[in-house]
């Protein structure tokens, strides 16, 4: 899906002319909903690194802004560079700027006198401010910058459509429940307390997805139990078949205002899941999940069990439900869509 300057969709007949979304990085999120508001969708990319990347790729937008004069600009943020260039060229150029904000706020980081997070927050507050549109997962982020946003547009991740190959990645073994444990192994993940949980459960095996050298150590990786399987990096249809073949899945974070993409993930593959107690999730994510109050080890635990002897009936509250979110969805994006072309 990658692609180095260059248009991955092009959109209806010539509709699309006058919408583009860039982004520079590939997120599935992006694809989906650029495809949704006919933008021809560009993933810029460098090979360079630090402040040479974000030259190179500053260079490559501008060039394509030239290039393409589009009426509306879609932006993803991250990166926050990209959002400020934006919405710096919106004006000289002509065009709307619509900036896809995912949860790139580093609240964490709020009340930070380190020169970096100060830079952060004065582009992030910029990119708010001179968008004429910025769109946000969640009612509780448009809550959180609506003293600095101009017209904010709450649009969730529409429940992608996921198929899997029909390969096989492991035997099947009767009595023996599978994991799936989507993780980036960020700040905000509790995995530390997962693998501690489940050397309780030596039935079920989990498989982890993400760079786990980022977080853990060589005498952390030697240490886990046999039943975790930490997989690394995996293509997008390994992924898939992962989430395919797994009796439930789990996202965490400790994070506020966050909506993991695995959650859309797992309901799309129609898996029960274990998410975190946030306001966020707890509020969007009303069905097929047991929810993990305070990402400790006991709480995780006990909602492992709960949810192992629950799958059935939260495997049916999905069936039942999921209909009904995705047609709630189109109703939001056909919103959304309408306030843009305004």
């Amino acid at each position: 899906m990658h692609t180095r300057n260059r248009d991955i969709h092009k959109g209806k007949a010539d509709q699309a002319s006058n919408r583009i979304w860039i982004s520079w990085e590939n997120q599935r999120r992006t694809v989906i909903l650029s495809k949704e508001f006919n933008a021809k969708l560009f993933i810029l990319e460098s090979k360079k690194s630090t402040v040479f990347r974000y030259l190179e790729l500053s260079f490559k937008t501008i060039s394509l802004l030239l290039k393409e004069k589009p009426r509306y600009v879609f932006a993803q943020n991250p990166s926050i560079i990209l959002a400020a260039l934006v919405c710096t060229l919106k004006k000289p150029l002509e065009f709307t700027s619509i900036i896809d904000r995912h949860t790139n706020f580093k609240i964490e980081h709020k009340d930070s006198w380190n020169p970096k997070w100060i830079a952060f927050r004065c582009l992030s507050n910029y990119s708010l401010k001179r968008s004429d549109y910025t769109i946000v997962t969640n009612k509780y982020l448009k809550l959180l910058i609506r003293n600095y946003s101009r017209q904010t547009i709450v649009l969730p991740d529409r429940i992608p459509t996921l198929t899997t190959d029909g390969s096989t990645e492991h035997e099947s073994t009767a009595n023996i429940y599978r994991a799936f444990f989507i993780c980036t192994f960020a700040d905000d993940e509790p995995y530390r307390e997962v693998f501690e949980a489940f050397r309780d459960f030596p039935d079920i095996h989990l498989e982890v997805t993400g760079n786990y050298r980022k977080g853990l150590t060589n005498p952390e990786i030697e240490a886990l139990p046999d039943n975790i399987k930490l997989l690394g990096f995996v293509s997008n249809q390994s992924y898939i078949n992962h989430l395919y073949e797994c009796d439930f899945t789990i996202v965490l974070t400790n994070q506020e205002f966050t909506l993991n993409c695995g959650a859309y993930e797992s309901l799309a593959a129609k898996k029960p899941m274990l998410l975190s107690n946030t306001k966020a999730i707890r509020s969007y994510f009303t069905f097929g999940a047991n929810y993990i109050q305070d990402n400790s080890v006991e709480n995780i635990r006990e909602e492992i069990s709960s949810l192992i002897n629950e799958l059935q009936k939260q495997r049916d509250d999905i069936m039942k439900n999921l209909p009904k979110m995705k047609s709630e969805w189109l109703n939001a994006f056909s919103v959304a869509n309408k306030r843009i072309e305004k």
